[in-house]
């Protein structure tokens, strides 16, 4: 049984090398899984190709899940790396799943996307904490200050 939870921040942007911030970049010829097996690439608005980032920072991320021994991974929503459904890729399906959500998923990994605004936690959050650890975890009443966003 968990005694404590960790939240540990984390950007597999980053985590690639990428600076913030960086252009947007879109998944061509696929989703995430596609560029996970060679099939795919990511370019972003500029016409750079930075696959290589993004396939580094799904690892870098997923070595860090591993070390912290996560079950439950919380990514952003839309996101060509964390979103499990994103519409920045080339997929018949309106959207696919970004590169570390790919990963993650594919590593057994949990995933819950977070979205712009939402407070947390979520009530989905805690159903999938309480069905993973099999306890509710006590969290403090949500404020401002613990909101998710995304700057402007």
């Amino acid at each position: 049984m968990a005694s404590s939870i960790n939240i540990i921040p984390f950007c597999p942007e980053q985590l690639g090398g990428l600076s913030t911030p960086r252009p947007p970049a879109r998944i061509v010829g696929g989703d995430g899984r596609d560029l996970l097996s060679g099939k795919a690439k990511v370019l972003n608005s500029i016409g750079q190709d930075v696959s290589e980032a993004f396939r580094t920072g799904a690892e870098e991320s997923l070595k860090l899940a591993r070390l912290a021994k996560a079950k439950i991974a919380v990514l952003k929503d839309r996101s060509p790396s964390c979103g499990l459904s994103t519409p920045y890729c080339d997929i018949a399906e309106e959207s696919g799943m970004g590169v570390t959500a790919a990963l993650f998923n594919s590593s057994g990994i949990r995933i819950m996307e977070i979205h712009e605004g939402d407070d947390f936690p979520t009530p989905e959050f805690i159903a999938l904490f309480e069905e993973v650890y099999g306890i509710i975890p006590i969290i403090s009443t949500p404020t401002k200050e613990n909101k998710f966003f995304t700057p402007k």
